[in-house]
């Protein structure tokens, strides 16, 4: 391939505009002419989770549902709707390296090991009063999230440390922890999903190589290669090296993998997902990017020269200026916006707070102060948190001090339920032999239907009373 193929494989068109502007309906509209166009050309829709996958699948049916009898093709053959981290394993499958992906739910388990482990050795003289607490091991596995989006190996944090911190710092503790965590995955032969990434992006940009902190080169060997050779712990008790197999950088991608590869429904980009993109974009003859993102007073439709930035950003859509100037940096993209309504701007505010339950106790003040000076209607009032598991003890205890009627909108566990409990109680009779403390409970519970029985509402009493 050329040098002026390549860079025309490696060009993608940035659509951006205000939500629902239409962005997605036009791609599928370019999705759909494709596959008229060339039935048997390769089409790839990259989304960010399965549950947005499926939402796509049914807009795609109501496009051609909606589309005139004569127009209408008899079917859509090798149309692929991938979420993110599918692609990326699926295109390190071509190398040979199938990964096994370490469950969520193991994942407190093994920080819960490290921890203990490091701890032992004394290594943690900063984190040890609180490596007891709860939260402590979420906190730490959030941590090591945002390192691995940022697209930082942990000898880099730790390169970037040694240059900026002390080396009894609870920074250096931090990324020791994040460098035992990636070595513990590495010798259960596990990998989370953004290590999966991480290699993935790797054999996109050509070479077994990684970007470097100062310069953003992919200059240096990558050490989360498995056929590397391992560091020794510091109790000189080496770590265990996997077996022998072929490394990932030797297989090479194929100049072109999709005719038209189009990323929509992402909310924010960070900087491993956008070198992703762009390393995918270089093995498209055409991308599209979709991003909810306005700038300030542009022009509808105007066509901008490639990788130009944007003024400031509008003021509802400020927290995604940093995933938009990562695809901007990383796409050589044509920018097109899309669908510019003109409304009047709102006010924005920040505040800083010392922790979750003090940021809540200021919103549920400022809630209270205009539900009762400014009569706001309470149903236009929205608090949205990052995380409901995070905030949802934080909200409670705020809303409930200020007196006022709240309701938490997300997804609960099962386990959480009271019928859940109830039914379980009342499945484990049998197992603890009727025990009967637990039958007098099941008798009195809400959830128990005593006329099955022919028994009275009161008859529990009475029983307990007599079997006492």
């Amino acid at each position: 391939m050329s040098a002026a193929e390549a860079d025309s494989y490696s060009r993608a068109t940035l659509l951006i505009g205000p939500y629902r502007a239409g962005k997605t309906r036009r791609l599928i509209a370019k999705a759909l002419e494709q596959k008229a166009a060339q039935p048997l050309s390769d089409v790839v829709i990259v989304v960010p989770s399965a549950r947005y996958a499926n939402l796509l699948r049914r807009r795609i049916t109501e496009t051609l549902e909606q589309m005139p009898p004569a127009q209408r093709p008899a079917g859509i053959f090798g149309l692929k709707i991938q979420p993110f981290y599918d692609i990326c394993r699926a295109i390190l499958q071509p190398g040979g390296q199938e990964y096994r992906l370490l469950p969520e739910e193991l994942r407190t388990v093994l920080m819960k090991s490290i921890v203990t482990d490091l701890d032992a050795r004394q290594q943690l003289p900063a984190l040890k009063p609180i490596a007891d607490y709860q939260g402590t091991l979420a906190s730490l596995l959030e941590l090591i999230d945002e390192f691995e989006r940022a697209g930082k190996s942990p000898d880099e944090i730790i390169a970037l440390l040694e240059r900026s911190a002390a080396s009894d710092s609870l920074y250096s503790e931090l990324a020791l922890t994040y460098q035992a965590y990636w070595r513990q995955c590495s010798k259960m032969r596990l990998h989370d999903q953004k290590q999966v990434a991480m290699r993935a992006r790797e054999l996109l940009h050509g070479s077994n190589q990684r970007e470097t902190p100062a310069t953003g080169a992919f200059t240096q060997p990558s050490p989360f290669d498995l056929d590397l050779p391992r560091q020794t712990e510091s109790n000189d008790r080496p770590l265990e090296a996997p077996p022998p197999t072929e490394a990932v950088s030797k297989y090479q991608c194929p100049p072109v993998l999709y005719d038209l590869l189009i990323f929509d429904g992402f909310d924010r980009i960070s900087h491993l997902q956008a070198q992703i993109i762009a390393g995918l974009a270089s093995h498209a003859r055409s991308t599209f990017v979709s991003f909810d993102y306005v700038p300030e007073s542009p022009t509808p439709l105007e066509i901008l020269p490639a990788n130009q930035r944007l003024g400031q950003s509008d003021s509802d859509y400020l927290w995604k200026k940093s995933s938009y100037n990562e695809l901007t940096a990383c796409l050589n993209s044509t920018i097109e916006l899309v669908g510019w309504p003109k409304r009047p701007q709102p006010q924005i505010e920040c505040f800083s707070a010392l922790d979750r339950f003090m940021e809540m106790r200021e919103i549920a003040r400022r809630c209270k102060e205009a539900l009762q000076i400014r009569q706001v209607n309470p149903a236009d009032i929205l608090v949205i948190a990052r995380s409901i598991d995070s905030y949802a003890g934080a909200v409670e205890s705020a809303f409930d001090e200020a007196g006022i009627d709240f309701f938490i909108e997300g997804s609960i566990k099962v386990s959480s339920l009271a019928q859940w409990h109830f039914i379980k109680r009342l499945l484990c009779l049998p197992l603890e032999d009727f025990r009967r403390r637990e039958v007098i409970d099941i008798l009195r519970s809400p959830y128990f239907n005593l006329e099955v029985l022919a028994l009275k509402p009161d008859a529990p009493s009475p029983l307990d009373a007599k079997t006492y």
